[in-house]
């Protein structure tokens, strides 16, 4: 059970941590000067974030995930609440290809079933790390296209279609 606690910790923070810098790249940002709203802030989105990943399952889980991200990018970022939901939505989407990249090389590459793969690796706090810098990674390298893409204007409509194409994915994905 504290082994459970410690590493959903870990994996929330990471997580936090990475969402964050993802936001700051993409919005061409300065680090963030912390301040003590913005650290009770982290702080809180962390242990959401933990107590989320722990209680909750599918859709649920990633509907509250989403509140969490959204509500850190607002806050944080300055970001209006339609281009927070869009960020949020890009984040989840670019965050499945490391995923997948990283399953694709352990199963093919490395030879490991299925079964051990998601019995060893999945929530565990290597594969968060990897997967979150895999994102990063990835990011930096299409900074750019995804610059261009979060500095569209963003309308009720086109936050209606982004939502649904990214929900239709995950449903497809998952």
């Amino acid at each position: 059970m504290l082994k459970n606690i410690i590493n959903y910790g870990f994996c929330a923070t990471i997580m936090v941590i990475s969402a964050i810098i993802f936001a700051m790249i993409l919005l061409n940002e300065k680090p963030i000067k912390p301040t003590k709203k913005k650290i009770a802030l982290f702080i809180i989105s962390v242990i959401l974030y933990g107590l989320v990943i722990y209680y909750l399952n599918d859709t649920t889980k990633t509907l509250m995930l989403c509140i969490i991200y959204t509500t850190l990018f607002i806050y944080n970022f300055k970001l209006t609440t339609y281009k927070s939901i869009f960020m949020t939505f890009l984040y989840i989407i670019m965050l499945m290809i490391p995923d997948i990249l990283f399953l694709i090389f352990c199963v093919a590459i490395l030879k490991m079933k299925p079964e051990v793969f998601y019995e060893k690796f999945t929530d565990s706090i290597v594969s968060t790390s990897i997967i979150c810098v895999l994102l990063l990674l990835i990011v930096c390298v299409f900074r750019r296209p995804l610059r261009k893409l979060t500095n569209l204007k963003i309308t009720n409509k086109s936050i209606i279609i982004y939502g649904i194409l990214t929900l239709l994915s995950i449903l497809i994905v998952f």
